[in-house]
């Protein structure tokens, strides 16, 4: 039987940083990370050092000079802008084992008429040249590919024009699939605790509540944090000082009155960096989320589970009423309703403590043997409380599924999925995340890890966990990182537990006001079954279109992709103007249906797939790190 838990929850944020005193030589370059908007003032009247091999920068004005150290392998995107309009150009190095002993002669270059990499971006990397731009553009793109962990690149911008201005740059692929992670480096010490203070008197003692997965954010090292542990400590560093470190508080955490202090200032190593929290007295809120654990057909029964949550300040009583389809009839439940009407399912007075979530399954079953595939169905959970509920828009939540479905045991799902429209995203649309898990194997899965690498589409000091099917803990690393422990889940396998086998966890998410601008907010995960390789999950897609969003950048290409023969049947051939290493099909719903990764780039591929009829849109991960895509008509 799943329990009633005291819970709490995490958060994250997203800030620049402004270099004042830019780094004019190689030996003095600047660490970047990932996660963070550098700007800075453009250097006037200045050359960059001899030695270098700059490839195809035949002259090098005004030089400023940058490295990054992987920390998770893949691809780096950088986006090089000069909102003042200035000529901005790049020339990248890399790999090395450290940044410092390339300096200056290691940074080579194997062509004597190097071109840019707007007109030729499949000439790189050339020696030690990874990439290079000399476009009169005041915006430039860099690309590392195929990044190893502790590798090092060295960067060089700098301002032809040799007028002042102002510059920008960041990594534009965080959280995409392959994207790579650029470490920071440890300038300071933190550590502190963060904690309810129930008697208001700003010092930490029996009374109090400690948080546990409340985060602190250090703006200076960007999207990077340190979570609090179960006794509401934290022990983290900052990447640059001064720093101004702040406590986010676990978004099931709502009703927040005052943080005491606002922020802490960070020159050195600081202890005891304490932050107290004051809670508005008295709020009423509880919250219900329902979703599908298992298939559900005419031959098995099949598993909802439901997930309950107290937002306010006060313990609960909340009874919770089910509406099942009238397709399907309950079973039975982890904890025994208080009555069973028809389709009516109802659980009198479920004690919900402060901040308590709760997570259970009922089983169901089909109640009509002669129903066909993909008959749809509908489950609605309603859940009220004595006091007047702040917040009644989350009170109900409707399951929708279809019966007789095929049912992947390790999958990924967001609602919602697909397209929606500015203006959600503009108002900070909430997405939805189920991960879904099976124990496939032959034996017990004694512990069961989930990693999840979250989108910088997303506001991550939103983040709320749902609930899941088994206890778990869960923490959130430096560089949004999600990563889920069910250590001691003990969780049967298929064939000896067909039901039991099966387990999930849910958690949501408001995406940045920025994404009204257009974007695509990928996400999937990945599911480690012991110490067996991991479960690759599919990959999820909510994305906007903006037809008023204008790219900048003069000098791009136009990508063109041709689907021969069009419409198809089973075969077809996908042909570019630009050479790609991955493709993908995704269905009218946005789902994904296909994703292949090439072992190398090419112009041509063919493809056989039993797709079913119907459009299909297509996609194309092109060598200079843009998506072409194209639609397929199956017949």
């Amino acid at each position: 039987m799943k329990t009633i838990v005291t819970f709490f929850l995490v958060t994250f944020i997203y800030t620049g940083i402004f270099c004042q005193n830019l780094n004019d030589s190689c030996l003095q370059s600047l660490q970047i990370c990932s996660g963070i908007t550098y700007t800075y003032p453009l250097s006037t009247n200045t050359l960059a050092e001899s030695g270098p091999q700059y490839g195809c920068l035949y002259t090098q004005p005004n030089p400023a000079w940058f490295y990054l150290k992987v920390a998770s392998g893949g691809d780096f995107i950088f986006s090089i802008i000069s909102p003042t309009g200035n000529d901005v150009d790049f020339a990248c190095w890399g790999p090395f084992t450290n940044p410092n002993s390339p300096c200056t002669a290691d940074l080579t270059a194997n062509c004597t008429q190097c071109p840019n990499n707007t007109t030729n971006p499949n000439f790189y990397p050339s020696g030690n040249l990874v990439d290079c731009s000399y476009d009169s553009a005041a915006y430039e793109t860099l690309h590392i590919h195929n990044a190893q962990p502790n590798e090092y690149y060295i960067i060089v911008i700098t301002n032809y024009s040799n007028l002042q201005g102002t510059v920008y740059f960041q990594q534009t692929n965080i959280g995409q699939p392959n994207a790579g992670i650029a470490e920071c480096n440890n300038i300071a010490d933190i550590s502190g605790r963060v904690y309810i203070d129930l008697n208001n008197n700003l010092t930490f003692d029996v009374a109090d509540i400690a948080v546990p997965y409340a985060m602190i954010e250090s703006p200076e090292c960007g999207s990077f944090y340190f979570m609090t542990d179960t006794n509401g400590t934290y022990n983290g560093y900052v990447c640059s000082t001064p720093d101004t470190i702040r406590a986010y508080l676990p978004g099931q955490i709502l009703y927040i009155q005052n943080i005491t202090p606002n922020f802490y200032v960070v020159n050195n190593n600081l202890t005891n960096a304490d932050f107290a929290v004051e809670l508005q007295p008295n709020v009423c809120d509880v919250a219900v989320y329902l979703t599908q654990q298992t298939n559900i057909s005419i031959w098995n029964n099949g598993l909802i589970g439901i997930n309950l949550i107290n937002l306010g300040t006060t313990d609960e009583y909340i009874t919770l009423t089910v509406i099942l389809d009238t397709n399907l009839n309950f079973v039975t439940s982890d904890i025994p309703p208080t009555s069973v009407n028809g389709q009516v399912v109802v659980w009198d007075s479920i004690y919900m403590p402060l901040f308590g979530y709760g997570s259970f399954d009922i089983t169901v079953e089909v109640n009509d043997t002669t129903l066909t595939n993909v008959t749809p169905f509908s489950v609605q959970a309603i859940a009220s409380i004595l006091c007047s509920d702040a917040d009644t828009l989350n009170n109900e939540f409707t399951l929708f599924g279809a019966l007789n479905t095929p049912f992947d045991p390790n999958f990924k799902e967001v609602s919602p999925q697909g397209q929606i429209s500015p203006q959600e995203a503009a108002a900070s649309k909430e997405f939805i995340y189920t991960i879904h898990f099976q124990n496939t194997g032959t034996a017990p899965a004694h512990n069961i890890i989930i990693k999840d690498t979250l989108s910088n589409w997303l506001n991550i000091p939103t983040f709320t966990f749902l609930g899941s099917s088994h206890a778990c803990t869960y923490n959130i690393s430096e560089h949004s990182i999600l990563t889920f422990y069910f250590y001691g889940i003990n969780l049967p396998d298929s064939a000896s537990d067909p039901l039991g086998s099966h387990g999930y966890v849910m958690f949501k998410v408001k995406c940045l006001p920025s994404l009204a601008n257009g974007g695509d907010v990928f996400n999937k995960a990945h599911i480690y079954f012991d110490s067996n390789p991991p479960v690759e999950t599919n990959q999820v897609l909510t994305y906007v279109r903006n037809n008023t969003f204008i790219d900048i950048k003069p000098k791009s290409k136009e990508q063109t992709v041709a689907i021969i023969p069009n419409p198809a049947k089973e075969h077809f051939t996908i042909k570019s103007n630009y050479s790609f290493n991955k493709y993908e099909i995704f269905d009218n719903s946005s789902k994904i249906i296909l994703s292949q990764t090439l072992n190398d780039y090419i112009n041509e591929q063919s493809v056989k797939a039993n797709l079913a009829s119907g459009t299909y849109l297509i996609k194309l991960h092109l060598a200079n790190g843009k998506i072409a895509e194209a639609k397929v008509v199956i017949k």
